[in-house]
């Protein structure tokens, strides 16, 4: 690695699989093992517009929920993908290409899933709207739930994840602690430093005191590792990462980094068409050239002719962030 830090936001490693609409994986993730994940919503459809994320901004902003996907159809996929992996995954993960609980169908696809999935589930979402009764109880047969809690205060929450405003802290944090109280898994946080936004002691004994009522069973504090929503967004400093690991473990433990490099491989060479399978990760998951290469090579392909045809026909383009040059999907295409 280039960079002069260690720690990082490990990401999914997404891999569409052929015939699957909705279900992908099973991909390496340092925090869940092998994940089978379950895609609830389009991309960017979503009640935040982060600085940092990787997907751009949010192109469908809103806080009504709906069936985005057909939870009758997710469900019938997600029982053949557990049929063909055959218990080959550590946890089955509702995500999404924006904010999952958007999906209302999340409301019982959650316990459906429950009864015939041999692994544990987990759900990886912004926790905004555990305000509403329908999304906690639909939550409650899940193992493990991830929240986002990058800012302690209004202000700053406003400016970093720019959420709709029918949406404050106060609200989304009175519906972590409601879940809180009925959840039998385990509730996780996750922490995302930008330098010099929301990386300093007062935002760090902002957060600890949201973390105090709330008694998460851990806290993941992360950067942003992929180029960003806005250009100017950087990653905290290792020293500020530790700074904030240490504070919240002393107040409330359960503290960790998440670290550098990435695992595992995306193999688009086992796939039909490897590019069509090459195309299908980048849309979700911003891809370092250097792995790019690595994987045509691996497909038989030649990853010069094979890139610089994709930028010509506007489905990918090139990104620079933190020295590093990434492959990012082309929306317009």
């Amino acid at each position: 690695m280039t960079r002069n830090y260690f720690y990082v936001l490990t990401l999914y490693q997404v891999v569409l699989l052929t015939g699957f609409k909705y279900v992908f994986g099973p991909v390496p993730s340092r925090r869940l093992g092998r994940s089978l994940g379950v895609n609830l919503v389009p991309l960017k459809v979503c009640n935040y517009s982060c600085i940092y994320c990787q997907l751009g901004k949010t192109t469908t902003f809103t806080n009504v929920r709906r069936e985005y996907f057909l939870g009758s159809e997710v469900f019938k996929e997600v029982l053949r993908a557990i049929e063909v992996f055959d218990g080959g995954f550590d946890y089955l993960t509702f995500i999404g290409d924006g904010e999952p609980l958007l999906n209302s169908a999340i409301d019982w696809l959650v316990g459906k899933v429950k009864e015939v999935c041999p692994k544990p589930i987990a759900v990886l979402s912004n926790g905004s709207l555990l305000y509403l009764k329908e999304v906690r109880e639909g939550l409650m047969y899940a193992d493990v739930v991830k929240v986002s809690l990058d800012a302690g205060n209004e202000r700053l929450f406003r400016f970093v994840n720019r959420p709709h405003k029918d949406l404050t802290l106060s609200k989304v944090v009175e519906g972590w602690l409601e879940f809180r109280d009925v959840f039998k898994g385990e509730l996780w946080v996750e922490v995302m430093l930008v330098r010099d936004v929301n990386d300093s002691l007062s935002n760090a004994e902002d957060i600890v005191g949201v973390l105090r009522e709330v008694r998460p069973a851990k806290v993941h504090v992360m950067v942003p590792t992929r180029p960003p929503t806005e250009p100017w967004v950087k990653p905290a400093t290792s020293d500020k990462v530790i700074e904030f690991v240490r504070l919240i473990s002393r107040c409330v433990g359960a503290a960790t980094p998440i670290y550098l490099p990435e695992t595992g491989e995306f193999n688009i060479s086992k796939y039909p068409d490897p590019i069509e399978a090459l195309l299908s990760i980048i849309k979700v998951h911003p891809m370092r050239e250097e792995q790019v290469v690595k994987e045509l090579v691996k497909a038989g392909l030649d990853p010069k002719e094979v890139i610089e045809r994709l930028i010509e026909e506007g489905k990918v383009r090139k990104e620079v962030f933190e020295e590093i040059t990434y492959l990012v999907y082309a929306r317009k295409h």
